[in-house]
């Protein structure tokens, strides 16, 4: 019983499922010049695109939020973390996905200009 557990955590242990990101603690979005003009004085809606083998994968959008906090952002569909090549936070609106941060360097968690992240896996040992 415990080997097939320990098979189910090697094959599902290395999908990602749902990234987390907030802002470093010396970039809000109300002091920093430069977020301040991405957003245009308003919060973002928060979408993350990756990049898995030429195709594009997306989370979930969570619309006017602030990233001071942790949020998290579910993906369409789990994938490898290996599979990965990039990822992308943007603000997405309706007809523009402007770029706000991206990550090409993927670990399991790290930290870029404006944004922190943590990769979150489907299954996980306690």
């Amino acid at each position: 019983m415990g080997q097939q557990w320990v098979c189910l955590y090697w094959f599902y242990g290395r999908q990602v499922s749902s990234i987390d990101i907030k802002l470093i603690d010396a970039s809000q979005e109300t002091r920093d010049p430069q977020l301040t003009q991405i957003f245009d004085g308003v919060l973002p809606d928060y979408q993350i695109i990756l990049s898995v083998d030429g195709r594009e994968i997306k989370t979930n959008r969570i619309p006017n939020v602030s990233a001071k906090d942790w949020i998290r952002l579910e993906l369409d569909e789990a994938v490898f973390q290996s599979e990965i090549g990039e990822f992308r936070i943007v603000n997405k609106q309706i007809l523009t996905a402007d770029t706000l941060e991206e990550f090409d360097d993927l670990k399991g968690s790290g930290e870029g200009e404006y944004f922190e992240y943590k990769i979150r896996k489907r299954w996980q040992l306690f």
